[in-house]
């Protein structure tokens, strides 16, 4: 180097280090300028961390938590402290020396406006000032709503609309009884101050406002109980945008259009006149119309987010103007895409829209992980036309030319084995279904195609030309007819060349194949749209070993990439043979794999004959009656009422209010044989068999994992450290659990886990007491022990081993998979019941309350099992069933096995005991001529006599002697024998069932009353 660059180059840094240290001297009195420009009190009142006279925490967002000093603050719940810079950063999430710019542009704001007023320069420009918002501002017209809704909600008023109580003065305040449900409140320790507008209760220390009380009796949000008291317009809720993800801002949008197309008339005419306008359609696919309206909704920063995700055109308007929407979901249950049909087509654009540059989802995405058979249409209105026909495994490609990969991805993971392609009937739908047939014919799926009459082009105009009934019928019988494209491949044998180059050979869970490498195959888990294995590759004594799930492209293609940049061979190539050896692995059957590795389907499936049988079976005069007999083909004998609870219960899960069952037996009673033949007739997705289940379980369960289903403990034991969650589960219909949870930024955050109902529940115990807040919120069944039960159950288990039986268990199977068809064909509902106000029921005790809810719930489940046979209308989108009087005289037969303990301390078995004892009483008072009140008598005797086993007699004496129908007999200490003797002075309670109105009597009530009415109109 020479002399020159030398001294140059020095001369430089000398000039870099006195600019830098320059620069860091203005930067530190920058830093401190700021520090001692306003005080921690300013700062809080510009930053708007003021809430009702109370500071607020910058970092936890808590109320009247901070200590606050000139210039330094301190947070005593979450320990946070700083200064006046700390406090501006930690509120806007800006940086330190944007910080200390804010502080300095107030500093100049405040300057500007006390310096005295002077003739502007106008040779001058003015340097804007730019202010970030905080994180946490408050609106001026949010303060005014929420002091308007204190204002104009009597706090008395609410209380008393929410939990009905009733009021005594006292001075300035009015008390009553707590109304919180965790606070059994036996005198009135529960405060309200209207002029203040405040609540406080001396027992449990709530306390607040009306918008608080309603905050804590409601369990939710400040924001829900605020909009509870005072509702905004369905208009000014659609305005609303705040900043979310694209994926929220599309589910937003997805809301709007649906809004848009209750209210408009135009929308409905067309889906009307396409034969498709179903309210529970529309409300499952959140099928939607634009108006034109979002586009007045829409606020200016998510013009540039809508127009990434393709809602918005390039004239910043929505694209689907005038267009139904429906959209469109990805694998894991997210919306990611709109499509829209326009009602009106312009010479500017055509009848389909997709999200510009955004063509993903798939319509109707999560029936794949339902069934193990599809139906494809090309278009969406075709497939909502089968849809609407009963036809709910149905999916679309959206267009003949160009068939979505996800759809392929899904058939493939969820291990479809047949699929239906409804394609238009032309040319295009001829290219189509032979496009779609060479992509599966690699995974081995049965393509069919469904051939349309002469003269019908798809499935919509099938429908419009025949309407529904007529419709299903011709489908039902092309479905039938349809030819398979290529003939299915037979199952390959344990050694074949799975490929050109590829030879594999297998063995139980272990394998090899040779191609351009050496793949040694562990068989680690095969699930239901999984494929775990473990793999070694070798090539030239160098190994690569992965654990992949060969059902993942994504997972094959880094195995394939890795292997590559080891062995230097084509990366295409080793993921050609993976896929191969994802074919050859699929082919091979569960023995194959190891008992371990195999999982049985357990979604319910059905043909078009099965769906026909299970329809007539529903819309049969009776059926209800040959219920009973269907258990006993299934090996459950007797208990003709028990078996139709346990029915009606199961069933009941698709209701909003399902109906929990408790089976009360003794041991070898037959308890978990009947909710195991129960289990067997309901779908296999919708009943989840449990024999434990642990105190947080059901917290840790997806959102809706449970809901809408059948959940069965095998015994009390295993549900008793679950309790509170379960009883709260059945009551509310969700549970919601707040759980710390450390976030990837290192914060540990609040997050609340909920798992939503409602669900249908059955349990079993021998327990002769349950506890009361168990008992009355389900029906309580008891079972059949007596010995013809006993010589009935024999009887059955010998003919098991005769020809008879046989052959009843194969009829079985035809039996269970009918009801499995049948439940699937059962559609939720709302019923309507019109006699219900001349019902009647017992009113003596306040559990009451809730045994007539359940009974009605029975009434509602029989009728919706007999949907298929009864009136219905929509309702709001709603389907509505009509209830007749069979349903009552169904529900009046069964009442008095599950309802007795609404109006009687003493069970069935109670009542029973006690018949036994009178008889013995009779006998012998008669046999040794003495009156009955001087017969003396003792267990053992008793046990003779009813021939009951010791441990029924001491379960279930103890309550006759607490309701004094026994009365005891000298000293019950431990080794003496203990003595009863009858106490008639209690009288018998009779049949508690006359509580209810006989099923004639109240057709008699319902006919007089229309009559009259008919003579007054």
């Amino acid at each position: 180097m020479s002399e020159t660059k030398k001294v140059y180059k020095t001369q430089a840094k000398k000039a870099t280090k006195s600019s830098v240290n320059k620069a860091a001297v203005v930067r530190e009195k920058r830093r401190q300028v700021a520090l001692t420009a306003f005080s921690i009190n300013e700062l809080v009142k510009r930053l708007q961390l003021q809430r009702d006279s109370k500071a607020l925490c910058p970092k936890c967002k808590q109320r009247d938590t901070l200590t606050i000093g000139k210039h330094e603050f301190k947070c005593k719940s979450c320990k946070q402290k700083g200064h006046t810079i700390k406090l501006v950063k930690l509120t806007l999430g800006i940086s330190d020396w944007k910080a200390i710019a804010y502080i300095e542009n107030l500093a100049k704001e405040k300057t500007a406006k006390t310096q005295p007023t002077t003739k502007p320069n106008l040779e001058t420009k003015p340097t804007p000032i730019s202010i970030p918002k905080t994180n946490i501002p408050i609106r001026s017209s949010n303060k005014e709503r929420i002091q308007k809704t204190k204002q104009q909600n009597k706090i008395s008023d609410i209380v008393t609309k929410y939990t009905n109580a009733s009021f005594k003065k006292t001075g300035n305040a009015i008390l009553c009884r707590c109304p919180f449900p965790d606070h059994e409140d036996k005198t009135p320790s529960f405060s309200v101050n209207d002029k203040k507008g405040v609540f406080n209760c001396f027992g449990c220390s709530k306390n607040g406002d009306v918008i608080s009380f309603v905050q804590q009796y409601k369990n939710c949000s400040f924001k829900e109980a605020l909009n509870l008291l005072d509702p905004i317009p369905l208009a000014q809720k659609a305005t609303v945008f705040r900043t979310i993800s694209k994926s929220q801002l599309i589910k937003r949008c997805v809301n709007i259009f649906e809004q848009t197309l209750q209210q408009n008339q135009q929308a409905q005419t067309f889906l009307r006149d396409r034969g498709i306008f179903d309210g529970n359609m529309a409300q499952y696919f959140s099928i939607g119309y634009d108006d034109g309206a979002i586009n007045q909704l829409l606020q200016p920063e998510h013009v540039t987010t809508l127009s990434e995700v393709g809602i918005i055109n390039g004239n910043e308007k929505c694209r689907f103007y005038r267009s139904l929407t429906v959209p469109l979901w990805d694998a894991e249950g997210n919306v990611v895409s709109i499509y829209g049909r326009r009602i009106q087509q312009t010479k500017t654009s055509g009848k389909h829209q997709f999200c510009k540059g955004n063509f993903s989802g798939l319509f109707n995405a999560t029936v794949f992980k339902a069934v193990s058979e599809v139906i494809l249409t090309e278009g969406v209105i075709d497939a909502l036309s089968l849809w609407t026909l009963g036809f709910e495994n149905v999916s679309c490609i959206f267009s003949a030319s160009n068939i979505p990969n996800l759809l392929i991805d899904q058939l493939v993971k969820h291990q479809i084995r047949r699929v239906y392609l409804a394609f238009d009937n032309d040319s295009c739908g001829n290219k189509a279904c032979i496009n779609l047939q060479q992509k599966l014919q690699a995974f081995s799926i049965e393509v069919m195609r469904i051939e349309f009459p002469e003269g019908i082009k798809d499935a919509n105009e099938l429908l419009v030309k025949y309407g529904k009934p007529k419709t299903a019928e011709i489908f039902s019988s092309l479905l039938e007819k349809a030819k398979p494209l290529v003939k299915k491949e037979n199952i390959p044998p344990q050694k074949q060349n799975a490929g050109s180059n590829l030879q594999i050979q297998w063995s139980k869970r272990q394998g090899r194949a040779t191609g351009c490498l050496d793949y040694e195959i562990e068989l680690i888990a095969r699930e239901r749209g999984a494929m775990r294995v473990l793999i070694i590759a070798t090539h030239n004594n160098n190994s690569h070993t992965d654990k992949l799930d060969l059902f993942r492209s994504q997972a094959r293609a880094s195995f394939a990439n890795s292997a590559a940049r080891r062995f230097d061979v084509a990366s295409a190539q080793v993921e050609n043979e993976l896929e191969q050896i994802l074919l050859y692995l699929r082919k091979l059957p569960g023995e194959a794999l190891g008992k371990s590795a195999s999982m049985e389907e357990y979604v319910t499936t059905y043909t078009a004959k099965e769906r026909k049988q299970a329809q007539q079976w529903l819309a049969s005069k009776g059926f209800f009656e040959t219920i009973p007999y269907d258990y006993d083909l299934i090996g459950y004998i007797g208990e003709k009422e028990a078996k139709q609870i346990a029915y009606l219960s199961a069933s009941s899960r698709k209701l909003s209010n399902p109906i929990p069952l408790i089976i009360r037996a003794t041991s070898a009673g037959g308890k978990s044989a009947l909710m195991d033949a129960t289990a067997k007739l309901m779908p296999d997705e919708d009943a989840l068999y449990l024999s434990e289940i642990s105190k947080q379980a059901l917290y840790y369960m997806t959102t809706d994992k449970i809901q809408h289903k059948l959940v069965i403990i095998d015994e009390r034991k295993g549900s008793e450290d679950a309790d509170y969650s379960i009883r709260t589960l059945l009551s509310r219909g969700i549970l919601r659990k707040a759980v710390p949870s450390r976030e990837v930024d290192g914060e540990i955050r609040t997050v609340i886990k909920e798992l939503h109902g409602p669900i249908s529940y059955m349990e079993s115990t021998t327990d002769v007491n349950i506890h009361p807040e168990n008992e009355n919120r389900c029906l309580t069944l008891y079972l059949d022990d007596s010995p013809q039960q006993n010589k009935r159950i024999h009887q059955a288990q010998r003919q098991c081993f005769t020809a008879e039986g046989r052959e009843k268990q194969r009829q079985s199977k035809e039996v269970i998979q009918r009801h499995k068809v049948a439940q699937k064909l059962l559609k939720p509902c709302l019923v309507d019941i019109p006699y219900v106000n001349h019902l009647t029921f017992p009113i003596t005790w306040c559990r009451t309350r809730r045994d007539h809810q359940k009974f009605l719930w029975l009434l509602s489940t029989i009728a919706y099992l007999h949907q298929y046979q009864r009136k219905t209308y929509v309702e709001k989108n709603d389907l509505v069933v009509v209830s007749e009087l069979e349903d009552y005289e169904i529900a009046y037969k069964l009442a008095p096995l599950v309802l007795r303990p609404s109006v009687s301390d003493l069970t069935d078995k109670h009542h029973e005991l006690l018949k036994g004892i009178n008889d013995y009483v009779d006998h012998r008072a008669t046999a040794e001529r003495k009156l009955k009140t001087d017969v003396i008598f003792t267990r053992s005797e008793i046990v003779r006599t009813m021939k009951w086993q010791i441990h029924q007699i001491k379960s279930y004496l103890p309550r006759l002697v607490e309701m004094e129908y026994l009365l005891v007999v000298g000293s019950m200490q431990k080794g003496a024998t203990h003595k009863y003797q009858r106490n008639y002075q209690v009288p018998d309670e009779g049949n508690p069932m006359t509580w209810l109105i006989p099923p004639d009597k109240l057709q008699n009530t319902v006919e007089t009353t229309q009559e009259s009415q008919v003579v007054e109109n």
